[in-house]
């Protein structure tokens, strides 16, 4: 089973837990809570882009008869049909078997989705491809780095895509990293996994046909990953790991049977610094306006809230509000 495959196999919807919250705040933040319980609140996601595209790095439509030299298949098994990438996973959990007269002793086999990636060296990045889930069951963008030995197998971040969920993980600091891998197997230690690893997943719904062609991008840059399935945001994660400075390859891949990716493209990328309009209708950059007069930031959840790094109670799960700053009321700005 690969990492962090139990979230594969559990696609639970996005919930928020529960937190300490000043006096003021409770009634807003109750609706708020209530919504994102049961819908996963895409509000809290941007609906603007938060990287700007720069210089494209890697690009392949498949349109040759083979794959491309660029390519290398981690886990079978990858294939060119009809001018598309096809994935088809092989390896499934199966028990050992002892030796027989006709037959040699097997091992154990642990299942692993079908994994194909190539060299492409970013920071923060854009990628951009169509899938058709076909009959797999899920289909991921990875980034991972191999000279990395703090998690498994270099793992960064990664998305999933299935017809009714996706995932963003935090693979560094959650399920690949090294610490949290060796608790999986110590039923004593569930406890404490399940702690370390508060906050660097998200999962939220989808309703994708299995059959239909999708456009899906994914946005890297510093701490968050951002989503988008057919030009709507569908998925937005904050988490340490994700600010990782070197994801030198990036892989996708198959989880079932003979899904379909096409027109891949990855891009060099840096921040948006988001424009926001105010209630007076005029453009400004209250972010910076904030920044400037409080240290913090605009709530992206509760317009009107400045979020304040020197404040005592904490608003934040699932990268809804950056970790490193507290909810503070305040009047908004004018």
């Amino acid at each position: 089973m690969p990492a962090c495959a139990e979230q594969a196999k559990t696609l639970h919807p996005f919930r928020l837990s529960q937190t300490t919250i000043p006096t003021r705040l409770f009634f807003a933040l109750l609706l708020l809570g209530t919504t994102a319980a049961f819908a996963a609140d895409l509000r809290a996601i941007p609906a603007q882009p938060v990287a700007k595209k720069k210089e494209l790095l890697f690009s392949d439509d498949f349109t040759g008869a083979e794959l491309g030299k660029t390519w290398a298949v981690v886990a079978p098994t990858f294939s060119v049909e009809n001018w598309a990438l096809k994935g088809t996973q092989m390896r499934f959990d199966a028990p050992a078997m002892d030796a027989t007269p006709e037959a040699k002793r097997k091992p154990a086999v642990k299942g692993h989705q079908a994994v194909i990636g190539t060299e492409v060296a970013t920071k923060d990045s854009v990628v951009e491809f169509r899938f058709r889930l076909a009959g797999a069951q899920s289909v991921t963008a990875e980034f991972d780095d191999r000279q990395f030995t703090g998690s498994h197998y270099g793992h960064i971040c990664m998305a999933r895509i299935a017809a009714k969920s996706i995932i963003l993980t935090d693979q560094k600091e959650g399920c690949a990293k090294n610490e949290i891998q060796a608790m999986a197997n110590a039923p004593s230690k569930k406890a404490g996994r399940a702690k370390l690893m508060a906050g660097r997943s998200a999962t939220f719904p989808l309703e994708l046909d299995a059959g239909t062609w999708h456009d899906f991008t994914l946005e890297t840059v510093g701490d968050t990953m951002r989503a988008t399935t057919d030009g709507k945001p569908v998925a937005l994660l904050k988490s340490p790991g994700i600010a990782h400075t070197t994801k030198s390859k990036v892989e996708f891949g198959c989880m079932g049977r003979d899904e379909f990716l096409d027109e891949i493209k990855i891009w060099n990328a840096e921040p948006v610094k988001q424009a926001i309009t105010d209630r007076r209708g005029r453009g400004r950059n209250l972010n910076a306006e904030a920044q400037r007069r409080t240290g913090g930031e605009i709530c992206p959840v509760l317009p009107g809230l400045i979020l304040s790094p020197s404040a005592s109670p904490r608003f934040n799960q699932h990268g809804l509000v950056p970790p490193s700053m507290q909810a503070a009321a305040a009047g908004g700005l004018p």
